[in-house]
């Protein structure tokens, strides 16, 4: 995927955080509602949520192993929910694959801003060192 999957629980987080601003065509978060988010409550959130990683766990991870596919996602921390799933996912997964995962991962940053502020070095999960 190329555009970011807003409204995950570490989005809403982050957005209870800096609140998104008014519509603006130039920013990032169009899509968004400033006061209400993609799910009706938590529960519905966790529970698509769980659907996509068994959908990750089931179907895509195994076709990726099976044709060593180059796997792109969003690179920054909290902000799309399947970037952050997939990963999830590896982590759980990667016992099975040893050493060397059988694909790659590779993460791009659309939103130029936080990259520029950003300090160190990002891990393989987007989290800062």
């Amino acid at each position: 995927h190329m555009l970011p999957s807003w409204g995950g629980t570490e989005c809403i987080e982050l957005m209870k955080d800096n609140p998104i601003p008014k519509f603006d065509a130039s920013n990032p978060f169009i899509g968004l509602s400033r006061d209400t988010y993609a799910f009706q409550c938590e529960e519905d959130m966790m529970l698509c949520e769980a659907k996509i990683c068994n959908f990750m766990k089931e179907v895509l991870l195994p076709l990726a192993v099976e044709t060593n596919a180059v796997i792109l996602c969003g690179g920054l921390a909290g902000i799309c929910m399947l970037t952050r799933l997939l990963h999830r996912m590896i982590d759980l997964e990667s016992s099975k694959w040893g050493n060397t995962t059988p694909f790659t991962v590779v993460c791009y940053c659309n939103i130029m801003p936080p990259l520029y502020r950003h300090k160190g070095r990002a891990t393989a999960s987007g989290e800062p060192e």
